[in-house]
């Protein structure tokens, strides 16, 4: 929600003093404590919530026209939309794939797009004729999520979304490559590509999004290696299923001494491989900002003691129940784990 609001432009422009999404927080605690949000539900990986009824019902009165949910049946799609044309924030929820829509009209002035079947996320609710359309239309976008796509590319019209802040395309598992094009939106804050199990690799030209503050390719099962031009994205505040090289300085590949570039990462979650560990380049770590906890991920054939990994990373300031640490082997065989 938090990352939301800040794509929406809500939170105001980052100054850099402090982030915006521990500005982002203190607004939402500030709403629940007045009741706004209610009966919250811990999953472990993030909190559910309700809004009051009466919060809702009003808000939805002062943006009269400008926020539509629309169930899509077979043969409805256009009449409905046809006849909004104030549109600002668009949820389209599809019964199954066969009534996805062929179009999206009068989306020129959309900001939010998110499309989903009713069913669940294992198949996108627009097909890609659609996405092209849409993308040609509703250049003002800033944010889109279409979790789990099932197209093996993204539509290179996508260079038109100038504007996009935050782009989820999560479970998108035919997902194989990213387009070029992609990597030419520049405010790009958020990319999720969580569980896009086929999702080969991820281009030199991630460097380019200089503004990313998120990154998530936590379950991209194919991805072998992190490039090296993610030490440009000096703006990230969450890496999450980054792969690290720990065993040297490699002129391609993320290395562990790169993460010293990235001085303002509160959440970081990785898999370290290699045959051993270069403590030379460790050393230059320091990961004092992480706020939140830590997951590393280490391959079973360079397991060595805890306190070893840890203190070489220069993690001896952050408290230790921060961290979890998984042993694992690539043939599939998962090793004892340890939390501190």
């Amino acid at each position: 929600m938090i990352s939301q609001w800040m794509a929406q432009g809500y939170l105001g422009i980052d100054d850099g003093d402090s982030p915006l999404e521990l500005e982002g927080f203190e607004y939402f605690q500030c709403l629940e404590a007045r009741c706004f949000f209610q009966d919250f539900v811990d999953h472990g990986d993030g909190l559910q919530c309700k809004m009051h009824d009466l919060v809702h019902d009003f808000a939805l009165f002062l943006t009269r026209g400008e926020f539509m949910t629309l169930e899509i049946f077979k043969g409805n799609e256009s009449s409905t939309l046809n006849r909004e044309r104030t549109l600002r924030h668009l949820t389209v929820v599809v019964e199954n794939r066969f009534c996805s829509p062929e179009f999206i009209p009068n989306a020129e002035k959309l900001r939010s797009f998110v499309a989903y079947r009713k069913s669940g996320y294992n198949c996108a609710a627009i097909n890609e004729k659609a996405m092209c359309d849409l993308f040609n239309q509703a250049r003002r976008l800033r944010l889109v999520v279409m979790v789990g796509y099932d197209g093996s590319t993204i539509p290179e019209e996508i260079r038109s979304l100038l504007h996009l802040r935050y782009l989820n395309l999560g479970l998108s598992r035919n997902l194989e490559k990213l387009p070029k094009a992609l990597f030419r939106l520049h405010n790009l804050e958020h990319l999720h590509l969580y569980y896009c199990y086929n999702l080969e690799r991820l281009p030199d030209e991630i460097g380019n999004l200089v503004n990313l503050k998120l990154l998530h390719t936590e379950g991209c099962y194919k991805l072998t290696c992190y490039p090296k031009e993610v030490v440009r994205l000096t703006r990230l505040t969450q890496l999450l299923g980054l792969i690290v090289r720990i065993d040297r300085d490699d002129p391609k590949e993320f290395s562990i001494g790169d993460l010293a570039h990235l001085k303002k990462l509160l959440v970081l979650s990785m898999e370290i491989v290699g045959n051993k560990i270069n403590v030379g380049e460790a050393k230059k770590v320091k990961l004092q900002n992480l706020q939140e906890e830590v997951k590393i991920l280490v391959d079973w054939d360079i397991a060595e003691a805890d306190h070893v990994i840890l203190d070489s990373l220069n993690m001896s300031s952050v408290p230790r129940h921060s961290f979890q640490t998984d042993y694992y082997m690539r043939n599939g065989f998962n090793a004892p784990r340890n939390e501190w």
